[in-house]
């Protein structure tokens, strides 16, 4: 095996470690997200999807996207 593809192998290794199981992580994160969020947003916990996932550098990509029927109003901050 070369050096290539014995960094290779440990990369991919080191990447099989860190496989979590995404639906309970997104639905913690869609619940802390819908915490924060309802504070500025008119929206309902179901208007909240997120998606993580895992790139193929050991890097995480985290996805969110809200649909929130009015953006509440504060004063000058």
């Amino acid at each position: 095996m070369s050096k290539k593809e014995i960094k290779n192998r440990l990369m991919q290794v080191l990447i099989s470690e860190k496989r979590f199981d995404s639906q309970k992580i997104d639905r913690v994160l869609e619940n802390d997200l819908y915490k924060v969020i309802k504070n500025y947003m008119d929206v309902d916990r179901e208007d909240i999807r997120t998606n993580l996932v895992l790139e193929d550098d050991g890097c995480y990509v985290l996805r969110c996207k809200v649909r929130a029927k009015r953006i509440k109003i504060f004063g000058v901050l």
